[in-house]
C-alpha cells in the first residue's frame, strides 16, 4: 500500500494493515507511497494523520538536509497551527465585580432558557 513496488509483501504486516485500514481508526498516509525512506531502499518510515489534520493541511516530507548518519532518512511533518488567537475567557472577579451590569446580564441570559417542570422533567 505505502509501497507498491515492493512485491514481495510480509504477512507479518497483515494485522498492522489490517488496523491501519479499519474506516474506524480514519488515518490518512501523508509520507508519499513508494519514496525510500530507508538507505537501502525500502519504504520503513511511516507518518499517519487524522482526517482534520489533513483538511487542515498537515503534510510530512523526506528531510534530507537533516541527515544524521543514519541509514533512516529523516521525516519532517508539518502541522499548521490556527492563526486566530483567541483570548482566553477571564475569571470571574468578586473583589472587582460591578454587581448592577453582572445581575443585568445574568438575568438576560437566563430569561432566555426554557424553564423546567420539576413534575415532567425533560427526556433524553
Amino acid at each position: 500500500m505505502w509501497q507498491p513496488s515492493y512485491n514481495k509483501g510480509t504477512l507479518l504486516a497483515t494485522p498492522f494493515v489490517e488496523w491501519i485500514t479499519n474506516p474506524s481508526i480514519a488515518l490518512s498516509l501523508l509520507t508519499e507511497p513508494d519514496v525510500p525512506t530507508y538507505n537501502a531502499g525500502n519504504v520503513l518510515d511511516l507518518c499517519f494523520a487524522s482526517a482534520s489534520l489533513v483538511l487542515a493541511g498537515a503534510t510530512t516530507a523526506l528531510a534530507i538536509d537533516l541527515d544524521c548518519t543514519s541509514d533512516h532518512l529523516p521525516l519532517v511533518t508539518t502541522i499548521p497551527s490556527s492563526s486566530r488567537f483567541t483570548s482566553p475567557t477571564p475569571y470571574l472577579r468578586l473583589a472587582t465585580l460591578q454587581l448592577e451590569p453582572f445581575l443585568s446580564s445574568l438575568g438576560s441570559k437566563l430569561s432566555s432558557l426554557p424553564l423546567l417542570d420539576p413534575l415532567h422533567p425533560p427526556t433524553t
